[in-house]
């Protein structure tokens, strides 16, 4: 069989520096992921699964460094996926769905820096609300897969990190 990819992955970003400490971004991206796996079973049965999924996302964020040891990331985003597959939880026994609607948004706050001259840190939050922007209903039995407004699966609400690391010499850390 004959593979054409013709998805165009658009990237822009401006960043600015009111100050030497603080930068300001905004970003726009989409991109694409193909199917691969299990997945492929079903392309020549259903022809949304041979479109790959995409990914639209929007960001604004900042980075202060208030010192040569210190610096605080932030960002909000917004990040919309189509042509997500879904498995019927209603019905298991039925192939996975195409769904053209999941919405991620969040904020991430993290801090970095350095404790002594050997020994670095970095923690963070992230919080992510992903929901159903529409009802998903499964068009060969009518059963409501996900209601609009429920969340996403695998998308963790808040998120934790925590990162240390000791160098013993310029060689082992």
């Amino acid at each position: 069989s004959k593979v054409t990819d013709t998805e165009l992955s658009p990237r822009a970003a401006l960043i600015y520096k009111p100050i030497d400490v603080v930068s300001l971004y905004a970003s726009y991206s989409k991109s694409f992921v193909p199917r691969a796996g299990d997945q492929l079973g079903s392309l020549t049965a259903n022809t949304d699964f041979q479109r790959p999924e995409g990914f639209q996302n929007r960001e604004i964020g900042f980075k202060w460094e208030p010192s040569g040891n210190l610096s605080v990331n932030g960002a909000l985003y917004r990040l919309e996926r189509s042509n997500v597959a879904i498995r019927d939880t209603v019905d298991p026994n039925n192939n996975s769905l195409i769904v053209d609607g999941q919405l991620v948004k969040g904020a991430e706050l993290s801090v970095a820096g350095k404790l002594t001259h050997a020994w670095s840190r970095v923690g963070g939050y992230a919080f992510a609300d992903s929901s159903y922007p529409e009802t998903v209903t499964n068009p060969s039995n009518g059963n409501t897969v996900a209601a609009a407004g429920n969340e996403t699966a695998q998308t963790p609400r808040h998120t934790f990190s925590l990162w240390s690391r000791y160098d013993l010499s310029d060689r082992y850390g």
